[in-house]
């Protein structure tokens, strides 16, 4: 079974396959906001991968009047780091509910 990568992670594990070092970035509670941060990112040709995307869909049915249940995680390349995060900021993102920004990684 063949493996659907979309653009955003076909060079993300392209670069990291050669030896660059990933991290995760953020963790959110909405996928529907995870996919907006993406493609700003994308777009600022800075290449990701989403974690978790799916889970809440398995578990949907348990949730009642929750939203979430499983944080979808977003990892970019550590040297992408700071352009990202400015990005972030600079689209007021970061003040969402459920958001959460990780401390760089050296």
């Amino acid at each position: 079974m063949e493996l659907l990568l979309s653009d955003f992670e076909k060079e993300f594990f392209a670069r990291t396959e050669n030896g660059e070092k990933s991290q995760l970035l953020l963790s959110l509670a909405s996928l529907q906001d995870c996919m907006l941060l993406r493609s700003l990112l994308h777009a600022d040709n800075i290449p990701s991968h989403v974690e978790g995307e799916h889970m809440n869909n398995i578990y949907g049915g348990l949730t009642g009047t929750m939203t979430s249940v499983v944080a979808t995680k977003l990892y970019i390349l550590c040297s992408d780091y700071d352009k990202a995060v400015e990005i972030i900021k600079d689209s007021k993102i970061s003040s969402l509910n459920g958001l959460t920004i990780f401390e760089k990684e050296m």
